[in-house]
Parts: structure tokens; sequence; C-alpha cells
């Protein structure tokens, strides 16, 4: 079976549901995953052997995709900063803009060894798997309310040979002082309020967990709040917060790291031009 031909059919199965560029993408990840091609194999018209084609296999993949559902929980993968990793509707999708936050950690640390490092909500485990292939000697702690996130993180440590020590807290309610003192705490909470749903695309909505996304209306720093007053008394002297951020809660993030006695607080925006992640120093 001649491989675009295989490439063009993913996309009109999917072109009820995706714009052509996206139903491309998807058809090139789903081609690679199935039958071990790299993009220049499609682009050459590389042959699928008929021991791999199976017709009802592919329309299997297709029929989930064609549901909304998120091409990385279809192929149970996600790529970020050149990792492999395992993703499941129990956690968060990677997003690139955690590939900027995590980006940034690296170029401001990479320089200092054995760095004590928190993230806060770890999902898949994204952010410490990274930084402990970047930060080395770095003792790396990771924290998340639900244990079928755990569960999860813990495979893509083990899978990408990455020792994170992980704890299941409540962030709102636990007081971390089970945990040392640290130089770095990172966290890419939940921030984005109830009332900005109109505008997700539905695959998030449907299949995407609910409690990693959204904070209510009323309360749209619920989380930097508490995450910001736990690292003004969890961080060293001297030590780094760092937030990704609701592009709409730049300033608030950084009013609130002042008034705790963080200094050379900056906002740095993402690659669309928004303001996405929050640095601050602890002053004292």
């Amino acid at each position: 079976m001649p491989s675009k031909e295989v490439f063009s059919y993913i996309i009109h199965s999917l072109q009820a549901v995706y714009e052509e560029r996206e139903a491309q993408n998807i058809a090139f990840l789903l081609i690679a995953f199935l039958y071990q091609m790299k993009k220049r194999d499609i682009l050459l018209n590389r042959e699928i052997s008929d021991s791999q084609y199976n017709a009802k296999n592919l329309d299997a993949f297709i029929y989930r995709l064609q549901q909304h559902e998120p091409i990385q929980y279809v192929l149970g993968e996600a790529h970020f900063y050149g990792l492999d990793l395992l993703v499941t509707p129990e956690v968060l999708i990677p997003r690139p803009e955690t590939e900027e936050l995590v980006h940034l950690i690296i170029q401001e640390n990479r320089h200092i060894s054995s760095l004590n490092v928190l993230d806060i909500g770890t999902g898949s485990g994204c952010i410490p798997i990274t930084l402990s292939k970047y930060l080395k000697n770095a003792q790396i702690h990771a924290i998340d309310i639900s244990q079928e996130a755990l569960a999860i993180a813990q495979k893509n440590a083990q899978a990408n040979e990455a020792h994170i020590i992980f704890h299941q807290f409540d962030i709102l309610s636990s007081d971390l002082e089970a945990l040392p003192l640290f130089d770095i705490i990172v966290s890419n909470p939940p921030y984005i309020r109830e009332i900005e749903k109109k505008y997700m695309q539905a695959n998030v909505l449907r299949y995407e967990p609910i409690q990693a996304l959204f904070v209510p209306d009323n309360q749209p720093l619920l989380f930097y709040e508490r995450i910001a007053m736990l690292a003004s008394k969890r961080l060293k002297k001297g030590g780094r917060l760092y937030f990704e951020i609701n592009e709409n809660f730049g300033k608030q993030v950084t009013d609130q790291l002042l008034s705790l006695h963080f200094k050379e607080v900056k906002t740095f925006k993402d690659l669309q031009g928004k303001d996405r992640i929050v640095r601050g120093n602890l002053s004292f």
C-alpha cells in the first residue's frame, strides 16, 4: 500500500473534524506510530508492507480521532522537549508553552549544581523529568493531588531513566512541611477560568482532566496565591519560583509575588507573544 494513499485517506476521513493542516499533522503522527515511517518516507511515497497494513486497525484509530479524541491520547504518547511520554486522560497533554517554561528554567539554572527542585501539579511528569536531564545532580521532587496522575508520572520517569521523588499532596490544604527547602519551585497550575470554556476546542473539554485545567471564575488566582505563599516559606533564600500563567493575569501574579517579598519578578512572553511565565527570586 503506497504511504501517500494512506496519508490521503486519513486526511479525507478527518476533514469534517479538523482543519487541513492539523489533519495533515495528525496523519503524519498516525502513520509514524502504526508503520514506523518518518515524514520523509511518506513524502517519498514508500510502500507500507502488507504485513503492516491493517485497514480495520487503521479505521479504529481514525474513528477515535473523529470523536475529537486528541491524537496524543489515541496513540498513548506525547513528545515533549525531545522526550517521549506516556499520556492518558488522567493527565494533561503537555503543551509547547510548558516546553518554553522548562527551557527558561534550564537556561537560568543549568550552571548551578546540586539544586533542590519541586514541581507542583506534575501531571505526566513532563517538567521534572525534563529538568532531570539538564540540571545535573539536582534532587527533584514532584507532587500531585491525583494518584492516577502520579502513576503515569512514575512510569514516565522510569521509561526515561529519571530519578524523581513523587508525593501525593493537595496543594490547597498541605503546608509541605514534610519536604525539604528548595532552590527552585515550579508550577503549571490550573489557570483557565470557567468562562473561557466557550473558546476552547471540543477535544480538550471532552477528554482532558478538568481538575488540571479550570479554576472558578471568582478565584482565578486560587492556585497562584496558595503556591506563592507556600514558596515564600519553602524556598531557600535567593530561591526561584517559576509559574506558567493565564495570559490575562500576568500583572496580578507579579503583584502577588512582590507582596511576598520576591524580587526581580519578571514576566516572559511565549512564542505567540502572550504573557506566559512569571519568575521571581525570594529575597530573604
